[in-house]
């Protein structure tokens, strides 16, 4: 997270979410393929809020929330592949969505040609917060 947060300059729930949305796009799916072919459904819309929620609890020091303790069932296309799944907690999936979306947005600031518009904060964070 402090990757993720040192690139959209979010310290706010809301402008993190919105901010990572932007650079990557809302309904942009968190996990690629895996080696089942089955794909998480996830998408950073889903997603973004509870990761930085998740990040905030750990680093305040504060309980993980039961929600993020108990089991949950990964959503995956196809369907019917679902069942070779392990068992995850929904901190299970933030941990991993934390680190798809940093790989994510790494690759989307060299690939696209964002590293020189990042060089200056101002006008980086001007980007950021444009609507789309």
């Amino acid at each position: 997270m402090m990757g993720l947060e040192g690139l959209l300059g979010a310290e706010k729930q809301a402008v993190f979410s919105r901010r990572l949305q932007k650079l990557l796009g809302s309904d942009t799916r968190i996990f690629p393929q895996d080696w089942a072919g089955r794909r998480p459904t996830y998408t950073v819309a889903d997603l973004a809020a509870d990761m930085f929620e998740y990040r905030n609890l750990i680093a305040h020091g504060r309980e993980i929330l039961q929600k993020y303790r108990d089991p949950i069932d990964l959503q995956f296309e196809p369907k019917e592949l679902a069942y070779l799944a392990e068992r995850w907690s929904r901190g299970e999936l933030m941990i991993e969505s934390i680190a798809f979306a940093l790989l994510a947005s790494l690759r989307k600031v060299i690939t696209d040609g964002l590293a020189e518009r990042i060089k200056d904060q101002r006008t980086w964070k001007k980007w950021l917060d444009a609507p789309s």
